[in-house]
């Protein structure tokens, strides 16, 4: 019993060190897509810094 218990705890965790190492992805790529939107001056420096503060607050 006390062994099934113990394999839940580690496919919990597992499955949140799965999750949160793909947030960090998700994360990297929306600040790289700012930023190229923002070298092709599609979006203005005040935009750019907008979008950022809301992905960093989104993390």
């Amino acid at each position: 019993m006390i062994i099934y218990i113990l394999l839940g705890v580690v496919l919990i965790g597992y499955t949140g060190y799965v999750l949160g190492r793909n947030e960090n992805k998700n994360v990297e790529q929306r600040m790289a897509k700012a930023k190229d939107l923002r070298d092709r001056n599609v979006i203005t420096d005040e935009e750019y810094q907008s979008v950022r503060r809301k992905i960093v607050l989104d993390a």
